[in-house]
């Protein structure tokens, strides 16, 4: 897995360069973006094959477009979160613990 922040990607296009030390196979290329007040985070996965440094995209799932927020619709969208928390919560309670180390902290 890699994790590239900030790494500009145009998501529009279907081949797209990636970092040299990316290996060539299956890949699955996650893009975050966030409006100024930080209210709207959006994001696309773009599934392809990288080869020679190059992701060829061959689907796409999600949108960066923004969309326009009431403050009805941000109820409307904490609800639902919270009706998906409650319902996996069972499944999240099986997860691993994340269980911070002690030594120095940078």
């Amino acid at each position: 897995m890699l994790a590239v922040t900030p790494y500009v990607v145009n998501v529009s296009t279907d081949r797209i360069a990636v970092p040299d030390d990316v290996s060539d196979g299956s890949a699955v290329l996650l893009v975050h973006e966030e409006d100024a007040a930080m209210r709207d985070l959006r994001q696309i996965a773009l599934r392809g094959a990288v080869a020679d440094g190059v992701l060829t995209v061959s689907s796409r799932r999600g949108s960066l477009t923004p969309q326009p927020k009431s403050a009805t619709d941000e109820v409307r969208s904490l609800l639902q979160l919270a009706r998906a928390a409650k319902t996996n919560r069972s499944l999240l309670a099986t997860w691993p613990q994340y269980e911070p180390s002690n030594g120095p902290h940078r």
